[in-house]
C-alpha cells in the first residue's frame, strides 16, 4: 500500500477531489511539547499536530495532510481543517487511516 503525502490542506483537497472513491477523510489529532530556542534559554512549548488521512480503495492509497503548530495558533485551526473538509461534502470521523488498519478492515 502507498501513501500520497501533501504538504498542505489546499493539496490534500485537491488530491482527494480528484478521487471518486474517497467520501471519508479521518481526523485526529495529538498534543505534545517541542524544545524552542529563545533568546539563551530553551523552553518546551505546548503544540498540536493536526493528521487528515483518507483511502483510496480503487488504487489502494492512503492521501496524508499534517499540519503542526503552537497551540495557541492550532485550537482554532483545527476547527477550520474539520470544518473545510465537512463544506467540500466529505464525512470526518475521528482517527487516522494507517496501512495496519485498512489491511485489517478489508481482512475482516
Amino acid at each position: 500500500m502507498k501513501s500520497v503525502i501533501v504538504k498542505s490542506l489546499s493539496e490534500f483537497l485537491e488530491e482527494i477531489q480528484g478521487r471518486s472513491a474517497i467520501r471519508l477523510v479521518k481526523f485526529a489529532e495529538d498534543g505534545l511539547t517541542k524544545p524552542v530556542r529563545k533568546q539563551k534559554s530553551t523552553w518546551l512549548v505546548p503544540v498540536i499536530r493536526v493528521v487528515c488521512t483518507a483511502y483510496d480503495k480503487d488504487s489502494s492509497e492512503i492521501v496524508r495532510f499534517e499540519d503542526e503548530r503552537e497551540s495557541k495558533e492550532m485550537v482554532s485551526e483545527k476547527e477550520r481543517i474539520r470544518e473545510r473538509l465537512q463544506l467540500e461534502g466529505y464525512a470526518v470521523e475521528d482517527g487516522e487511516w494507517t496501512e495496519k488498519a485498512v489491511t485489517a478492515l478489508l481482512s475482516a
